[in-house]
């Protein structure tokens, strides 16, 4: 139960970061946020983090 309430704030986490991630990149190329710009910072940050968590269970 513990490591998925871990899981889910990482999930959370890693959701803000792909959204701000998204938003300065939109914001340097001067357009605005797309869907799918923020789906693909969503699912690549969140095969990173599936990833690391991974690596760390195995331990």
């Amino acid at each position: 139960m513990g490591s998925l309430v871990i899981l889910f704030f990482a999930l959370f986490r890693i959701g803000i970061s792909a959204f701000l991630l998204e938003w300065s990149w939109s914001r340097l190329r001067k357009e605005k946020i797309t869907f799918r710009g923020f789906i693909t910072f969503f699912i690549f940050c969140l095969g990173i983090g599936i990833l690391l968590w991974s690596k760390c269970e195995c331990k």
